[in-house]
């Protein structure tokens, strides 16, 4: 790849943090929001469901768009509308303007909210299968990033200068991540040539000696390779509706797809119900329970994406190996809700490590969603059935603050309980999908 190419990779990544720097900054700032809009505490959730609400339509509008008119201007106009959008929200909170003002500027930059899908979809259309996995954990990378930085800076920039500056700056950075989109990444199909072009000249480079393995050799290792691939076994190959071939993967909530991803995405639902809850009201138990300030709540916040990055890297691929993808999942699960009661019940010393142990629940379970879709629905329904889940996840995430943030106005304690208790169910939910699956599977061998 030439110095362009790479210029447009790495301005997608950077537009990636920047905009996502956005969102990870307002955790340590909703505290001082509930104060300068007088928020009532049942009312509190509001302010975090008004952006998924304009994200619901967004999820499917933006991307679907991006497919005809293509993927730079969809990305561009995403950038800049959230941008904008925060921009308009500093200066509401600056001017004094009221809270309903203030939510309907949050649902319509949810409305933009379209940038993230549309970039994956342009790296999958600039790039070679050989690619690809290295540009997706970039991707990841640069979140990542975005969930480590943007808490301190937050809190920062609360406690040296204002309110409306952290939102403002935040919005000044997506709209720096468009104009970044806008005059350096380039069209798709010059990416993906320039990147054969670099597999080509890899290919070529290899040592040529490798073509002199001798014929014996050479023999062997073609008939042993052969012998190891498995034989097409004589059970008839089934097409039968509602039923994914298990042939073609192994899916352990079993064959029948649509009670597997009926599973699925309750389980999602559920989960996404006790995040949204933790990351609506955790800062304001930090504040009120605590006394912590905003550049406290941010060191925290960012000390947390730290162990959750870490169990992320270094601990999901081996539980996964040793326990498989279901159990690993019930872990995950089972770890988010003992997080979720533990800070609803914990004195106030003890808050902050029930934190660490809901973190370290989240990256086991969040990869098993996409892995599970991918094990158990066919390749021609997995887009559907992934932006069925996008937006099963979306209401969760509108609904579970407004009813959780009633509780937590009577009693901090009654919400963290029961969003402890949403997610064990989504636990118990998994548990028995798998065990009526066993249960049918040795009904049917003997």
């Amino acid at each position: 790849m030439d110095v362009r190419q790479k210029l447009s990779i790495l301005c997608v990544m950077l537009a990636v943090f920047l905009h996502l720097l956005g969102f990870t900054v307002t955790g340590p700032i909703t505290p001082g929001l509930v104060r300068r809009f007088d928020v009532a505490a049942e009312h509190v959730g509001y302010l975090t469901s008004a952006y998924p609400l304009g994200m619901f339509g967004a999820l499917f509008f933006w991307p679907q768009l991006s497919d005809k008119v293509g993927r730079k201007p969809i990305i561009v106009t995403s950038l800049m509308g959230v941008g904008l959008g925060l921009v308009l929200q500093g200066v509401c909170v600056r001017s004094g303007w009221s809270l309903q003002t203030f939510l309907l500027l949050r649902v319509l930059s949810g409305a933009f909210a379209g940038a993230s899908p549309v970039v994956k979809a342009y790296l999958a259309d600039a790039s070679t299968p050989e690619f690809l996995p290295r540009l997706m954990a970039w991707r990841e990378a640069s979140c990542t990033l975005a969930f480590i930085v943007g808490p301190t800076l937050g809190g920062v920039l609360f406690s040296g200068f204002s309110l409306s500056a952290a939102i403002s700056v935040t919005g000044w950075a997506s709209v720096a991540a468009a104009m970044l989109v806008l005059l350096f990444m380039t069209p798709p199909q010059a990416m993906k040539a320039a990147m054969r072009e670099t597999s080509g000249n890899e290919a070529d480079g290899v040592d040529a000696s490798a073509a002199s393995i001798d014929e014996n050799t050479e023999r062997k290792i073609t008939g042993d390779f052969i012998a190891s691939i498995p034989k097409e076994t004589s059970r008839p190959r089934t097409s039968l509706p509602g039923v994914y071939d298990p042939d073609a993967l192994s899916c352990p909530l079993g064959q029948q797809y649509l009670p597997a991803v009926a599973t699925i995405c309750f389980t999602s639902f559920l989960y996404n119900a006790g995040q949204s809850t933790f990351d609506s009201f955790f800062p304001l138990l930090l504040s009120k329970k605590l006394a912590y300030t905003p550049t406290q709540i941010g060191a925290l916040l960012t000390a947390l994406s730290m162990v959750s990055f870490t169990v992320s890297a270094t601990v999901f691929a081996p539980t996964q190996k040793l326990f498989g993808l279901t159990k690993t999942t019930v872990i995950g699960l089972a770890l988010v809700a003992i997080g979720l009661f533990s800070i609803g019940q914990a004195v106030p010393a003890l808050v902050p490590p029930a934190a660490f142990v809901y973190v370290a629940g989240l990256p086991l379970f969040t990869p098993a969603i996409p892995i599970l879709l991918m094990q158990c629905v066919p390749p021609t329904r997995r887009g559907f059935v992934m932006g069925v889940d996008s937006a099963i996840n979306a209401v969760a995430r509108i609904v579970a603050p407004i009813y959780f943030g009633r509780l937590f106005a009577v009693n901090p304690t009654h919400a963290f309980i029961g969003a402890g208790s949403v997610v064990a169910l989504a636990s118990v939910v998994v548990l028995t999908r798998r065990w009526i699956v066993l249960t049918t599977t040795r009904a049917q061998v003997f």
